[in-house]
């Protein structure tokens, strides 16, 4: 999936250092100097997006001012300009891009030019968001043996998920797919004494940070 096109573009200023002095003249159109770009980073937003932010860098040459020096930021095709205002400074982009995908960020002052690429962290499926389970309460008969097994569908949050039982010696519960995980009768009541009617919960955990859980309550005969 190709990222979002630079849907909103949030730009501030930091001054790095004073001035430098106004007597050399106006901006530089010479390539000399420096252009960098800060290793992006990126804010998932729970919806299968992130934000992802970078500042790009202009340190123009001796004796010259950045002073209307303009940057162009292209990000994967997509570009926005931004005016440098100031002896030596830096600009704060902000993107919103889909996660999971590889961007291509380029920034450029007349020939000179400075490059890098960013994997945005992949987020969760079916749309991010939160985590849901299906069902939340699943019930054994007093009838059903020790092996029965009964499934929770798995979406939302971010994968890989993790499950637990608060009793493993009666329901035991493993992942048998990414999104699927497999819940198992394993103490069971004797036919035909209907048992004891007892709980456990079934645990599930995803992989964000910090990470989000949900729970399952299974009753059963033992």
């Amino acid at each position: 999936m190709r990222v979002m096109r630079l849907l909103t573009v949030f730009v501030s200023i930091f001054l790095i250092g004073s001035l430098q002095s106004c007597g050399s003249g106006g901006g530089s159109s010479d390539t000399a100097g420096a252009l960098t770009i800060s290793s992006p980073a990126s804010t998932d937003n729970g919806n299968g997006t992130s934000i992802v932010t970078f500042t790009v860098t202009y340190a123009p040459p001796a004796g010259k001012t950045a002073q209307g020096v303009v940057v162009s930021v292209n990000v994967d095709g997509a570009t926005t300009n931004h005016t440098f205002t100031s002896g030596s400074n830096s600009a704060s982009f902000s993107i919103l891009s889909t996660n999971g995908t590889l961007i291509s960020i380029s920034a450029s002052v007349n020939s000179m030019t400075s490059s890098t690429i960013f994997f945005v962290p992949a987020g969760g499926t079916g749309g991010g968001g939160a985590l849901l389970l299906t069902p939340t309460t699943m019930s054994f008969l007093f009838t059903d043996t020790a092996g029965f097994s009964q499934s929770i569908s798995i979406s939302g949050g971010t994968p890989p998920y993790t499950v637990v039982s608060t009793v493993p010696t009666d329901i035991s519960v493993i992942m048998a797919t990414g999104t699927t995980a497999t819940v198992t009768l394993v103490n069971a009541a004797s036919p035909p004494a209907p048992g004891i009617l007892s709980t456990a919960t079934v645990t599930v955990t995803d992989s964000s940070t910090p990470a989000a859980t949900g729970n399952i309550t299974v009753n059963y005969f033992k």
